[in-house]
């Protein structure tokens, strides 16, 4: 999504937020081979590149930066929060302050991450609403999805996965592939075999996740 909004210049700043900086650099790093990949007739011009930034002709910048609410302010375009489960409760609560002001100025947060327990900001954002967060009436409201094993096109059905389960616990399968928030605490009633051959089964799959 964000290698389509700067390629049409829908924003004119797209950041990019990771939990370490390592990994912000591997995203911009697949954005910039993407373009690449295009043919040369469509391919992109890159007027200024760096480990962390990327300026296309038309005048988008795209940023890639580290979970640090202190570096995250001020962007004003489209900002994804990748794998933004996995940021601490207090490092991704204080993110959200220092990046909210950009849902309120004209801009977009999306945010997208495995799950990782039921804590931090991510979870707060997958289970409630903005308004119901904020505790007043949000006129864009936001809008969350899902998207689990089943809803990979191409497989349908989890046994189709092979010994990818083996060696996880049942809140592992549910987490990594169910997209489920599992709290530490819980305790599963559900073998790893047994999910994998019951709660992942469909006869049909969906191209996109379930609305929740």
């Amino acid at each position: 999504l964000a290698t389509f909004q700067a390629y049409f210049g829908l924003y004119k700043e797209i950041a990019i937020v990771s939990a370490s900086a390592g990994q912000a650099e591997k995203v911009l790093d697949r954005i910039k081979k993407a373009f690449n990949s295009m043919a040369d007739e469509f391919k992109p011009n890159f007027v200024r590149q760096n480990l962390t930034m990327l300026e296309l002709q038309n005048g988008t910048k795209i940023y890639s930066l580290s979970s640090n609410p202190d570096t995250a302010r001020g962007y004003t375009g489209v900002v994804y929060l990748d794998e933004f489960g996995v940021v601490s409760e207090k490092d991704s609560n204080e993110l959200w302050k220092a990046l909210y002001p950009t849902i309120t100025t004209g801009g977009r947060i999306v945010a997208v991450s495995t799950p990782k327990g039921k804590k931090g900001k991510f979870y707060d954002l997958a289970t409630k609403s903005l308004s119901e967060l904020t505790g007043k009436k949000v006129l864009n409201e936001s809008v969350r999805y899902r998207v689990s094993v089943d809803d990979v096109p191409h497989i349908k059905h989890a046994r189709d996965y092979g010994g990818l389960f083996d060696g996880l616990t049942a809140e592992e399968v549910q987490q990594e592939y169910g997209m489920m928030f599992v709290d530490e605490n819980e305790d599963s009633f559900y073998t790893p075999d047994f999910i994998a051959h019951n709660l992942y089964c469909k006869d049909t799959v969906t191209l996109k996740g379930e609305q929740i």
